[in-house]
């Protein structure tokens, strides 16, 4: 039987954890969170001690999961569990994941204003 940790790599992600000072906001997220899901993140973190992951790209930038940064950053956390591409994501599949994420407003500035971030 493989390990979790090969299983996780052969699917293309890595999952480990990185202070919370290194992961970058998304300048252009204008999200505006609701208080319960915020607040449900938080009883979670504290309830099984391990925060929720957060979906970085390459430039440690959230694509997915600022919910759960907001709630780590709300405990003062020094670190947080990430989850990472093995390989830099192209410009249309970091779309998808703002987008399921709920970053609309982002989404749509997508192209050149992204690489501008970076």
């Amino acid at each position: 039987m493989k390990s979790r940790k090969s299983q996780l790599r052969k699917s293309g992600f890595i999952l480990g954890l990185a202070p919370l000072a290194r992961i970058q906001r998304n300048p252009l997220n204008a999200r505006i969170f609701d208080k319960g899901k915020l607040e449900r993140a938080i009883e979670h973190i504290l309830i099984h001690e391990l925060p929720l992951s957060i979906f970085i790209d390459e430039t440690d930038l959230i694509l997915s999961g600022y919910e759960n940064f907001k709630a780590a950053e709300a405990l003062e956390l020094d670190q947080v569990v990430t989850k990472r591409s093995i390989l830099p994501l192209p410009l249309d599949e970091k779309r998808i994941y703002l987008i399921k994420d709920g970053h609309h407003a982002v989404a749509a500035l997508f192209g050149e204003t992204l690489h501008s971030i970076h």
